[in-house]
């Protein structure tokens, strides 16, 4: 899935330097300093685009683990803003021609580690270049 590098790369050349340093796709590796930012693939998959050929959609979520509910809050709105796209951007392998939340962030109980963690739903559209 090298389209779904382009958004982590985007993401971690577009965030501000205090909080690039800790974003991951896939997993997050055990023991990371906090914030922690997770980008997860789509679950169900890329749809193609009905309509117009060689259009696909996907919806992903971003993931912010942080030591308390405010700061994993504050990060996963600094994310969603970051993220979104709503005018066509080339990138490596594919172009996006909209990359847009569909929740506010979404903060949930605190972990087993103590942490806190907040989900931010994304949903994208693009071609392959």
């Amino acid at each position: 899935m090298k389209w779904f590098e382009d958004i982590h790369n985007y993401l971690v050349t577009n965030l501000p330097s205090n909080l690039n340093k800790n974003v991951f796709i896939y997993e997050l590796p055990m023991g990371q300093s906090s914030p922690s930012i997770l980008i997860l693939p789509p679950s169900a998959g890329v749809v193609n685009d009905k309509e117009i050929s060689g259009f696909y959609k996907a919806d992903f979520s971003v993931i912010v683990q942080d030591v308390d509910q405010e700061s994993a809050y504050d990060v996963a709105i600094v994310v969603m803003n970051t993220l979104t796209i709503r005018q066509k951007v080339s990138m490596n392998i594919s172009t996006y021609k909209a990359i847009v939340p569909t929740t506010l962030p979404i903060v949930f109980p605190r972990l087993d580690s103590d942490n806190y963690e907040a989900s931010v739903n994304f949903e994208t559209y693009f071609t392959f270049n």
